[in-house]
């Protein structure tokens, strides 16, 4: 028998190369793959959320918010039972949201509520972090501490 022969093939000349391993592990990648797949296709983007569920704004949050930040001078944030209002200066309309979803938990002691909202060009999201009774950050920008309008 000639030695090429037998290391391009594996096998002797006249015997075919065994073609079942080879496909059992094709089969088996492929079936992985559609696991998979499958798997991140049916995932609920609400039950992949973190905290917990809730129907409507808390009352603690329900009102007009401001801040003192000079770079956010004029800027507002309006909290209703189901909107989102966000004022971003003076010579802008508001933008108005229609909350779909809310989540709340907690980071440490900081309870933090997930507003997610459509304000007609897509889904949009506001994690407020409530750090005193009447004052909050937003999760961007986290330095800007905004208050309670009165």
């Amino acid at each position: 028998m000639d030695e090429r022969t037998r290391s391009r093939s594996g096998t002797s000349p006249g015997h075919a190369a065994p073609r079942g391993r080879g496909s059992l592990l094709w089969l088996a990648l492929l079936a992985g793959v559609a696991v998979v797949v499958g798997g991140v296709l049916s995932l609920n983007p609400r039950q992949s959320q973190p905290g917990k569920g809730m129907d409507h704004i808390p009352t603690a949050l329900i009102g007009r918010w401001t801040t003192t930040a000079p770079r956010y001078e004029g800027r507002a944030l309006r909290l209703t039972r189901d909107t989102v209002v966000l004022r971003t200066g003076p010579a802008r309309p508001p933008r108005r949201g229609r909350i779909t979803s809310l989540r709340t938990w907690k980071e440490g002691l900081v309870p933090v509520v997930r507003i997610m909202y459509d304000a007609g060009d897509g889904p949009e999201t506001m994690d407020l972090l409530l750090v005193g009774p009447d004052s909050m950050r937003l999760r961007n920008p986290r330095e800007v501490l905004w208050t309670r309008a009165h």
